[in-house]
């Protein structure tokens, strides 16, 4: 979205008010409907929502496979399911494989344990027990 960790993080957060181009921003970075931005967040994902993360996974795995296997058989088989998964959900054809160890962060991207606080006693309690 061209955005900074700092700005997304501040879109995320109930009290902003997004204009509409912002949210159809969201809604074309996420690829989710509209719909599912607007409507108050529940403990479970939609059935829609959850079948999309369940299919990235796939594919996700399929390509790792495919870019990982030595072994012919094995890469035919990963190609031909790369093949179907795009069938059914074209915008898959943009899905990478797994990355093999974790990326690493830019400045603006400290990630969630950056916003944990520790207590004051919190090393005193592990260094002495």
């Amino acid at each position: 979205m061209n955005l900074s960790m700092s700005q997304v993080r501040a879109e995320c957060e109930p009290s902003c008010d997004l204009r509409l181009s912002e949210l159809y921003r969201w809604q074309a970075a996420l690829r989710v409907p509209v719909g599912e931005l607007l409507n108050e967040p529940v403990t479970d994902l939609s059935p829609a929502v959850a079948w999309r993360g369940r299919m990235l996974k796939v594919m996700r795995t399929a390509r790792s496979i495919e870019a990982l296997t030595d072994q012919e058989c094995v890469h035919s088989l990963a190609m031909i399911l790369v093949q179907s998964l795009e069938a059914l959900m074209p915008e898959l054809d943009q899905v990478p494989a797994w990355p093999l160890q974790g990326q690493p962060r830019t400045g603006d991207e400290l990630g969630v344990a950056a916003d944990r606080r520790l207590s004051e006693d919190f090393f005193d309690t592990y260094v002495d027990g």
